[in-house]
């Protein structure tokens, strides 16, 4: 989500529930432990009842220590609303971050699943190299031209050579965890479900996403 553009904070409001005017304050939110820097934002004098939004914040994570995660790992988000040294007020929520190989399920927008095809993976490439052999079987032209041609036939071909391709790697399949549709699963990207030489649908589906993508 994070290198997607998905903001964790899409909005802040700021209320002055109290009977006296609040003066000019500094809102100030960070995500802890080691994940990045506070993030200050001003906050306009409000008189009592009024409320302001501060719109989206963007928290900068650490991408290098979102990458060394391999278990998912409990973070807090922590804000502050200071008026100089003195906190006006504060709070707290879990956030849950996960390995750079989970796909969270339902609780991430679902188009987000497309973030783990791999088009460019050396893997990806190497069984093209056999797509383009059992093409060239089957037509006589081993070119992956994608939608090139406009030729509805030769991408059905491309498509079919793909499918025996990957027959071929003789993957096992591999059940999928209980309630992976909501909480997501670690996705065996195409090094590590050639190396264990199996994986479950979701697997098997990025790695034919990969591969298409690939073929343009």
């Amino acid at each position: 989500m994070e290198q997607s553009g998905v903001a964790l904070v899409r909005d802040v409001r700021v209320r002055n529930a109290g009977s006296a005017a609040l003066g000019p304050s500094v809102f100030e939110l960070q995500l802890v432990p080691e994940l990045g820097d506070p993030v200050r934002v001003p906050v306009p004098a409000l008189p009592p009842g009024e409320e302001v939004s501060l719109g989206l914040i963007d928290l900068r994570l650490p991408v290098g220590h979102l990458r060394s995660v391999v278990e998912a790992e409990r973070a807090q988000l922590r804000w502050t609303l200071r008026q100089e040294e003195h906190a006006v007020a504060l709070g707290s929520a879990d956030v849950e971050v996960l390995p750079y190989n989970h796909w969270p399920g339902a609780r991430a927008p679902l188009g987000l699943l497309v973030s783990f095809a791999t088009p460019a993976h050396p893997v990806v490439s190497e069984v093209l190299k056999d797509v383009r052999r059992v093409l060239e079987e089957a037509v006589g032209d081993g070119s992956l031209s994608g939608y090139q041609r406009r030729s509805p036939v030769h991408v059905r071909a491309m498509v079919l050579a793909l499918y025996q391709a990957v027959q071929d790697l003789g993957l096992g399949y591999a059940e999928a965890p209980p309630s992976f549709e909501t909480h997501g699963q670690k996705v065996r990207l195409p090094d590590q479900l050639l190396r264990d030489g199996m994986g479950c649908c979701l697997d098997l589906t990025l790695l034919f996403a990969s591969a298409l993508e690939a073929m343009g």
